[in-house]
């Protein structure tokens, strides 16, 4: 076969077809032939990275904040200037060495701290060789979240855990493997991961942290799948003896009410992810923590009625009626064995101020000067005593323990509890002379270095200040927390959310578009505020509609008639509407548009959604006539109402998808679903169509530059 004869009339057949591809392929080449990238959402990812001199690194802003990512050292500096949501900034890094860079805006997140190694034998981001996983990692626990929340590290390295939170958190392998134990403020817990695998954890306080630990191999292969959970799922039980007669989730008890009879063995099965406690209020027993999977069990062979409740959770609460037989009913329950310090007058009494579940008493108490306060916990929860302006704080006081303290100098103390912020007291020193004390200094005192300036929105304990603001588009808003307590701006619609700022932190956001912007503090929801943003030319959008609190069902001649399902949103931290007329047989659905998880708990544990994450649905048909409250079992103050009044006879309690379209409570669907995924389509079929065009097209050619005999052949 000639095949340099034919070559000549290969190329000039195929050549069409060849730059019609490269006309499509080269302008998609850019996209294709990045260095390196790393990618900034709650931390960056990776935190570690390793490339050769002249590598380009691409900063890919894919959070919903700004970011600005600069050098803290390194053998050259480089500053991506201020990285918008959606866009990207690059650096070109010549110098070998290793450069470590922070977000200069969120210099107080550890998970937005990395560094980038230069070197002449490491591995390019975008072709060539990987660079090998860090031996070690840092993750932080702040803002009820795992940050960054999936490391990768090579067989026999090393993660470090460091509690940068107010509350308490644990790290707990999802197959008990590794447990931290509950770690306090500042704790920190190091594990050694010897063998290649992929491990998942969460915080078994609460079980929305999650995270994962990627341990390689050696020589940097793939670690094997992670193995299924184990933790066993206790079946539901009856009366008496049965595994499972109660059932411990998260987060409540069910049945929240049992009767047995006298001698019947009780298990109480952990069925959820986090820990939990059956706990007596008469003090009578107590389980101790009950990890996922656990049990606890208990013979009763006292007649009597046991109120119990979760230490760890005090919202959940149960009953266990213990029968003699026969008709006698079993005797009341004790009243509770926590001790409740009596009221103490001016100076230095037992208990001069309680601490309730969830208040204080007496909220006003006036002492003179060298007198010893008080203040003791008889409620169940944790609680503490912080001054607003900073001058003593109490930290956490445990059920039934105690806090005092000597006051020296007259004055007036506004005092609140920073775990549950709506509990308030006061407390006045005076002096013996009867010269009034003076007054109290502002709530807003700011704290260690930060003060609001003009312009700015202060985050006070608890507010804002002013509560509302107005800009043109294209203006910027800065908030700074002038408290003590933690805050957050969080918009009510999620379109932007500062997450935690501590006492002296700054957030600032730019509003590029009119409109009307509420937000609030998701940890301190009575917290409130409005942006208003006005065009070029100072006019101010309509303000924006809230929803009502009560949606009511259709009626026909005075009845309830059934349309189809109703929506509840489910938001940080409220339900909305709060309350809804339906009719018998119709469906409501909640959504919930919050950031913080929540549940909707029937009043008397007869249904519960369980823990609903950021967009679940919940759906429940109610097929009963009457009024049944529920609420959130993580937030108790979120409360709601179904109100369920009878329907038509013969009318049947939903609609198909039509008729819902049709009455407005589905969406039509969307004429441009999939339109990105057929624009790429169509690009990968146009590239196979001509490539197949060439191949064709070279057949051809060579076919006709065969002699004829062999073409026979």
């Amino acid at each position: 076969m000639r095949i340099r004869s034919i070559l000549p009339a290969i190329s000039r057949a195929l050549g069409p077809a060849l730059l019609a591809v490269a006309l499509v392929v080269v302008p998609l080449l850019p996209a294709l032939a990045a260095d390196a990238t790393i990618t900034i959402t709650s931390a960056v990812s990776p935190a570690s990275l390793t490339v050769t001199p002249g590598t380009t690194v691409i900063f890919q802003n894919s959070d919903g904040e700004r970011h600005r990512m600069r050098t803290v050292s390194g053998p050259e500096e480089f500053d991506t200037g201020n990285i918008e949501p959606g866009a990207s900034a690059s650096v070109t890094l010549d110098a070998e060495g290793t450069y470590s860079y922070q977000d200069e805006r969120n210099d107080d997140v550890s998970g937005y701290n990395g560094t980038i190694t230069v070197s002449a034998g490491g591995g390019g981001g975008g072709g060539g060789e990987q660079p090998p996983p860090a031996a070690t990692g840092d993750v932080s626990m702040a803002g009820r979240r795992f940050s960054p929340s999936n490391v990768t590290i090579s067989a026999g390295g090393s993660v470090k855990f460091v509690n940068d939170d107010d509350r308490d958190h644990t790290v707990t392998a999802n197959d008990g493997s590794f447990d931290s134990g509950i770690m306090g403020t500042n704790a920190t817990y190091t594990r050694t991961f010897a063998a290649a695998g992929t491990y998942p954890y969460f915080c078994a306080l609460h079980p929305d942290m999650t995270g994962t630990v990627t341990v390689t191999g050696s020589q940097g292969e793939p670690p094997p799948p992670p193995a299924p959970t184990t933790t066993t799922t206790a079946p539901p039980g009856g009366g008496g003896g049965a595994p499972g007669d109660v059932d411990v989730f998260d987060y409540g008890y069910t049945p929240g009410s049992l009767q047995i009879s006298v001698g019947s063995r009780v298990t109480f099965a952990n069925t959820g992810r986090a820990l939990h406690t059956v706990t007596d209020r008469a003090g009578r027993f107590d389980s101790g923590l009950i990890s996922a999977g656990a049990s606890y069990s208990r013979t009763f062979n006292e007649a009597g009625t046991f109120e119990y409740y979760c230490t760890l959770h005090p919202e959940m609460v149960a009953t266990l009626v213990v029968s003699a037989g026969g008709s006698e009913p079993p005797p009341p329950p004790p009243p509770t064995t926590t001790t409740t310090a009596p009221p103490g007058g001016g100076g230095g009494g037992s208990g001069d101020v309680s601490m309730f579940d969830y208040g204080y008493r007496p909220a006003s108490l006036q002492v003179t000067t060298g007198s010893r306060v008080t203040f003791a916990n008889t409620g169940q929860a944790p609680h503490t005593v912080t001054d607003k302006a900073g001058r003593f704080d109490s930290g956490l006081v445990a059920a039934g323990a105690s806090y005092s303290r000597t006051f020296n100098e007259a004055g007036t103390f506004n005092y609140y509890c920073t775990l549950h912020p709506q509990m308030v007291a006061t407390l006045v020193v005076a002096d013996p002379g009867g010269e009034p004390p003076p007054p109290p200094p502002p709530d807003e005192e700011p704290g260690p270095t930060a003060t609001a300036r003009a312009g700015e929105v202060a985050m006070r304990d608890f507010s804002y200040s002013p509560g509302r603001v107005t800009i043109r588009a294209g203006g910027s808003v800065t908030w700074v927390n002038t408290g003590q307590a933690p805050h957050t701006v969080t918009a009510r619609n999620g379109s932007f959310d500062s997450g935690i700022k501590n006492a002296g932190v700054r957030y600032t956001r730019t509003f590029s578009e009119p409109g009307t912007f509420s937000y609030y503090c998701i940890l301190h929801p009575q917290m409130t505020g409005t942006v208003v943003v006005t065009d070029a030319s100072g006019v101010a959008p309509p303000e924006e509609e809230l929803p009502t609190d009560t949606t009511i069902a259709p009626t026909a001649g005075g009845v309830a008639t059934p349309t189809g399902p109703v929506s509840v949103d489910v938001i940080d931290i409220d339900y909305s509407p709060r309350r809804v007329e339906i009719a018998q047989g119709q469906e409501v659905v909640w959504t919930n548009i919050g950031v913080a998880p929540h549940t909707v708990t029937a009043r008397d544990n007869s249904w519960t959604s369980e823990l609903m994450q950021t967009g679940d649905v919940y759906r429940k048909t109610f097929d009963q006539i009457g009024s049944f409250e529920y609420y959130c079992t993580l937030h108790p103050t979120m409360v709601g109402t179904v109100v369920v009044n009878a329907a038509p006879e013969g009318v049947a309690g939903s609609t198909d998808g039509a008729e819902a379209q049709a009455a407005g409570i589905l969406p039509e669907t969307p004429s441009d679903v999939g339109e990105s995924s057929g624009f790429a389509s169509a690009i990968v079929l146009t590239v196979a169509a001509l490539i197949a065009a060439g191949v064709v097209a070279c057949v051809i050619v060579i076919w006709s530059a065969l002699r004829p005999e062999q073409r026979t052949a």
